[in-house]
C-alpha cells in the first residue's frame, strides 16, 4: 500500500508536469518527485543509493532553478488548476493496475543488483521516461531566442 501510494502520487506529478508553465513550479515539482522516487528507492535496495540519488538530483534541480529565474525574473507564477477528470483517471489507472502494488522484495545481496532485475525494470524505465519528460519541459519552456543568457546580435 505504501509503495502503490507513492508510484500513484510520482504518476500524478509526472503527468502533470506537461501542464506547468512557469519554472519555478516546475522546479518544485521535480523536487518532489526526487523525494517520492528516493524514497521508493530506500524500500527496495541499499541506503546508500537513497543518498546518491537526492544529492544528484537535487543538485542538478537547483542548477536548473538558477538558469530558469535569470531567464524568467519578472514573470508571475500562475496556479495550477487540475481538472477533477484527470485526478479519477489517475486514480482508476492506479487502482486497476495490480503490478505496482506487488513489487517484491529482492532477496539478492549483490551490489546494485536489485535495481536491474525484471521486478524492478517498470520502476527503472519509470525514472528515465521522467527524466526524459523533464528535459522535454525544461525545453519547451526555454525560448532559445530571447532571455539574458542568449547572444545578441
Amino acid at each position: 500500500m505504501f509503495k502503490s501510494t507513492f508510484m500513484f502520487i510520482i504518476f500524478f506529478l509526472s503527468v502533470s508536469s506537461f501542464f506547468v508553465t512557469h519554472p519555478l513550479n516546475l522546479s518544485i515539482m521535480l523536487m518532489l518527485l526526487c523525494l517520492f522516487i528516493s524514497l521508493i528507492m530506500l524500500k527496495l535496495s541499499i541506503s546508500w543509493v537513497f543518498y546518491l540519488l537526492v544529492l544528484m538530483f537535487l543538485g542538478g534541480v537547483m542548477i536548473l532553478i538558477t538558469y530558469m529565474v535569470s531567464i524568467a525574473s519578472n514573470e508571475k507564477a500562475l496556479a495550477f488548476n487540475v481538472s477533477p477528470l484527470m485526478i479519477f483517471f489517475l486514480l482508476f489507472f492506479f487502482l486497476m493496475n495490480d503490478e505496482h502494488r506487488t513489487l517484491k522484495q529482492s532477496s539478492t545481496s549483490f551490489f546494485v543488483s536489485p535495481l536491474m532485475e525484471k521486478e524492478f525494470a517498470t520502476l527503472l524505465i519509470f525514472c528515465f521516461c521522467m527524466l526524459l519528460f523533464a528535459l522535454i519541459s525544461v525545453v519547451k519552456l526555454i525560448k532559445l531566442e530571447s532571455g539574458p543568457l542568449s547572444k545578441r546580435l
